[in-house]
């Protein structure tokens, strides 16, 4: 997940002897936490949080994002750009083990218009095995 670039100044700043695992572990996690990854649309749609840190979704039905795969550490935080196609859609969050937590200030989705993007913010807890929703912005 590196770049190679980074890696090539790795490599010629740094004995390679001294290039941790532990700081590699750290660049990649950041690599990871700054990309964007599409969703593929379907009833369930998997996200696997080691892909990115903004995940954009377009659906032409009213999916379910799974409980996310593979966080990578304690307050990882992602986006979710869910936008409806062709209808309002609602979109649906797996709650339970490793899924997603509402708070008291916003407790569920609503549709979204057709045409607009809703923006959905998590914070991955880690005691707690679970991502907080943390932020909803609706009609973009």
């Amino acid at each position: 997940m590196i770049s190679s670039a980074l890696k090539q100044y790795l490599t010629v700043a740094l004995p390679l002897a001294s290039v941790s695992q532990e700081l590699i572990t750290d660049l990649n996690n950041l690599t990871a936490t700054i990309s964007t990854a599409n969703l593929v649309d379907g009833a369930t749609v998997a996200l696997n949080a080691s892909l990115g840190g903004t995940f954009y979704l377009t659906s032409v039905q009213n999916p379910t994002i799974s409980a996310p795969t593979l966080p990578l550490f304690d307050g990882q935080k992602i986006i979710i750009a869910f936008t409806a196609s062709g209808s309002n859609r609602t979109l649906s969050l797996a709650s339970g083990t490793g899924g997603f937590t509402f708070g008291t200030t916003t407790t569920s989705l609503s549709a979204t218009t057709s045409g607009t993007t809703d923006y959905i913010g998590c914070i991955y807890n880690l005691s707690l095995n679970t991502w907080m929703v943390v932020g909803y912005a609706k009609g973009f």
